[in-house]
């Protein structure tokens, strides 16, 4: 017996096969995968071999991305495939350990690929140093870098800003913030979303104040001292004027930054040139709770062959906008 023991790994080239034994197998094997697959693919347990019956393949390869591949009691694994299938390629995926007790192999003429890509916790070096392209996980979703921007007032005040995408186009701005003001405890990063068709409202008043506010902004107008939007009361915090530069320039920026009474959901209205207005919802997080994905170029993989007998493999191997502040999941 021994341990495949596996940190994390990411779903090579995006595509997911869903493995499920039957329960009665248990003794005998455990080999899942995620219930969030669009593909499905049976698994059938006879005396001997254990054979992993293949639904769905991709040209001449299939793929698997397993959670859980574990074989028990010397009983032989049988990856099936078509006659055209000339490579089974089986990623490791999230944190897990992986037993292996017997003989893994394909039949027919297919070649089996076995890999682990790891995934690390990113400090706050690491976060700073993100590039578009690259990518990261938090809070279980995978995010890649579209862009990066920066933001500085003439008073020190400063922000990093990197534009996030998901799989399924969700978009958030992950910032780190350096505010000379709070010398104690300068940098904070945040997580956030852009609110579309924001309505925020004064107390008492159904009137929505997006039409006019961006004006107000310029004319330099004392920010209102709470505002209600997104079913919360916001209180007013600080204000910021300065630039704003990314790979498409540098436009100047006015920043109104509204906090609820407990300081976990920031409300952020940003003014630029010719009308331009967004809001957004953020949080404060901590940059330890993002994990820094290896690029899927650096996916590395390794052949098993025909026959595998009592193998164990481990490979070791981490977001922009018009904004300054966005910070929180909404």
């Amino acid at each position: 017996m021994f341990s495949l023991d596996v940190i994390c790994c990411h779903i090579l080239l995006g595509i997911v096969i869903s493995i499920s034994a039957p329960s009665q197998d248990v003794a005998n094997a455990q080999v899942n995968s995620y219930s969030t697959s669009p593909y499905t693919i049976a698994v059938k347990q006879q005396s001997s071999p254990f054979k992993i019956i293949r639904g769905t393949k991709i040209s001449e390869k299939a793929f698997d991305s397993l959670q859980n591949f574990s074989i028990f009691n010397d009983s032989n694994s049988l990856f099936t495939n078509g006659a055209n299938i000339q490579n089974n390629l089986n990623i490791f995926a999230r944190k897990s350990v992986f037993n292996i007790n017997a003989l893994v192999h394909t039949n027919l003429t297919g070649n089996l690929f076995l890999a682990a890509e790891t995934q690390s916790v990113a400090n706050k070096t690491q976060l700073e140093e993100l590039h578009p392209g690259e990518r990261v996980k938090y809070e279980g979703v995978e995010w890649r870098v579209q862009a990066y921007g920066t933001y500085k007032d003439p008073q020190g005040y400063q922000t990093q800003e990197w534009l996030l995408s998901s799989s399924d186009n969700q978009k958030r701005y992950l910032q780190k913030e350096y505010n000379p003001e709070i010398p104690k405890d300068p940098i904070h990063w945040y997580f956030s979303e852009e609110v579309v068709e924001a309505q925020v409202l004064e107390p008492g008043n159904s009137n929505n104040l997006i039409p006019s506010v961006w004006q107000d902004m310029q004319d330099k107008k004392t920010p209102q001292h709470e505002l209600n939007a997104l079913n919360r009361t916001y209180f007013f915090d600080f204000q910021t004027s300065g630039t704003y530069s990314d790979q498409d320039g540098t436009l100047p920026r006015i920043t109104w930054d509204y906090w609820d009474k407990d300081h976990k959901w920031n409300l952020e209205l940003e003014a630029f040139p010719n009308q331009e207005l967004h809001v957004y919802s953020a949080q404060e997080i901590n940059p330890e709770t993002f994990s820094i994905l290896p690029s899927s170029q650096n996916v590395k993989t390794f052949p098993i062959g025909k026959v595998i007998l009592a193998t164990s493999m481990m490979v070791g191997g981490m977001v922009m906008r018009h904004k300054a502040k966005r910070t929180g999941n909404l």
